[in-house]
């Protein structure tokens, strides 16, 4: 979020959160990473922050779990009241996916081995392929990206 963040904040109270086994957040050995668990987690954060309406932002899996809390606003048992929900970068439509080589061989029993025989160069190019040709990672995006991921 960095490049928006400060055009953000001028407007918004903001408050990001990574989601659990993502980016620099825990990675429990148990491994429930289940959708419901994660807007559980979500919900316990708007209620301690004392959130009653507000406005989300959601991106690549989290619009996975933002669909989630949006079904339990919908059924009146959501945490807060949504004012408006953007959905960025993510699976809304699951069975369009089409996952990369690489991201299923990641999934797969090999995924931990094959993780450790890849390198950067590897990386940056599956990585790189997934973006658009006007919003290319830079160099230094990548190789904060692997740094996170290793």
């Amino acid at each position: 979020w960095q490049l928006i963040w400060d055009a953000l904040a001028r407007d918004y109270r903001l408050i990001a959160l990574d989601m659990l086994g993502f980016g620099f957040s825990d990675k429990p050995n148990s491994k429930n990473y289940s959708i419901h668990r994660q807007a559980d987690l979500v919900e316990a954060l708007i209620k301690a922050k004392g959130l009653d309406q507000f406005h989300v932002l959601a991106h690549d899996y989290g619009d996975t779990v933002a669909q989630e809390l949006l079904a339990r606003q919908l059924e009146s048992s959501g945490a807060g009241h949504w004012l408006s929900c953007c959905f960025l970068n993510g699976g809304l439509f699951p069975e369009t996916h089409r996952a990369l080589l690489m991201q299923k061989l990641l999934l797969s029993p090999l995924g931990k081995y094959l993780s450790h025989l890849t390198g950067y160069a590897t990386f940056s190019r599956s990585f790189s392929s997934v973006f658009g040709p006007q919003s290319k990672p830079s160099i230094q995006e990548l190789e904060s990206f692997w740094w996170l991921i290793n």
